[in-house]
């Protein structure tokens, strides 16, 4: 009802930008897909909320982006302009495709094929290993903040290179992107390394890493972890870490990954003095080790890039060079 009331009252947003179609919201922002008229293509407009922040570093960080000459900054989507229209502010962006999410749920959430996965893996980390050496985290990496730069897609009778479960889903067909190359966006949360002024609630629960939870800070390992449960969630066809609570998302993840490290399990709020989680099982939650989620036996360098992605230690988790250089990365399929 929101946009339809923006469509009927103003159908042309700062005399140039006519709203075609809305693309979506999100907690603090609002999308719509426009014709600019100055251009003469369609763009994405953001049209950001009151936050309760200043959304100024979000432009900044956008801007920082856009005027990069490394190329590896060109995985971000790209900054076209800003401005203020009826007390509000918005972004102007370049239009990319869906999202990796909806690309999941559109196609009965059967998993990506490995060698997709593994594209994907690599754009994201090298265009992190980008983000980091300015300083800033994107606290956000989800498969929703990950789009297709193109929507074409076939469709095809799925392989043994399909991930998760083969035998459930092998002979069924399944669409595949016909190009792998990506967009990150939504800098919303992104903040620079040196600020210690962050949000309560960083991020989105089921990316969220272990640290972030307990609120012990942030750094570029927290960035690697939401790699990490991205790419599982590829992987498997579903996200992994769903706890209705810090305190059950915390067990989920000890269930899956083991024990936390004394570095992280100091807190008497959540962990008992043997150092484990506080917190009755979840209804209807049956885990499995990571090493069970993964096929060990066909993908055993996909376990261990996650395994190292998903380290509880932040301080031992695996960084930006080491993940390049990683095996998994360098496959040739």
């Amino acid at each position: 009802m929101y946009y339809r009331e923006i469509a009927e009252k103003n159908n042309c947003i700062n005399n140039r930008y006519i709203v075609n179609e809305y693309l979506g919201r999100g907690g603090f922002s609002k999308v719509m897909k426009c014709y600019d008229q100055l251009r003469n293509c369609q763009v994405a407009l953001k049209m950001i909320s009151d936050k309760g922040f200043d959304d100024r570093r979000e432009i900044e960080i956008m801007k920082i982006l856009a005027s990069a000459t490394d190329p590896r900054a060109n995985i971000a989507i790209k900054y076209l302009d800003s401005f203020t229209f009826n007390k509000r502010d918005y972004m102007v962006i370049e239009l990319s495709g869906i999202n990796l999410y909806d690309f999941l749920y559109d196609n009965r959430e059967i998993p990506y094929s490995l060698s997709f996965i593994r594209s994907v893996a690599r754009q994201t980390v090298q265009f992190l290993s980008y983000l980091h050496s300015r300083g800033i985290i994107h606290c956000d990496i989800k498969p929703e903040n990950i789009m297709l730069k193109k929507d074409n897609y076939e469709v095809v009778t799925i392989t043994d290179d399909t991930c998760a479960n083969p035998d459930i889903v092998k002979y069924q067909h399944t669409r595949v992107p016909i190009h792998d190359e990506i967009k990150v966006i939504d800098f919303g949360l992104a903040t620079f390394s040196e600020n210690r002024l962050h949000f309560s609630t960083v991020g989105t629960r089921p990316y969220c890493s272990p640290e972030m939870l307990l609120q012990d800070g942030w750094s570029y390992a927290t960035d690697l972890w939401s790699v990490g449960c991205t790419l599982l969630e590829m992987y498997v066809g579903y996200q992994i870490f769903t706890g209705k609570s810090e305190r059950e998302q915390l067990l989920k993840m000890e269930m899956v990954l083991g024990k936390f490290p004394q570095i992280l399990s100091h807190d008497s709020h959540y962990f008992s003095k043997s150092g484990y989680v506080i917190c009755e099982t979840p209804h209807n939650f049956d885990p499995s080790p990571l090493h069970r989620l993964i096929d060990h036996s066909r993908h055993p360098q996909f376990l261990d890039f996650c395994t190292q992605l998903l380290c509880l230690n932040p301080e031992k988790r695996i960084t930006c060079t080491n993940a390049l250089n990683h095996p998994f990365l360098n496959y040739i399929d």
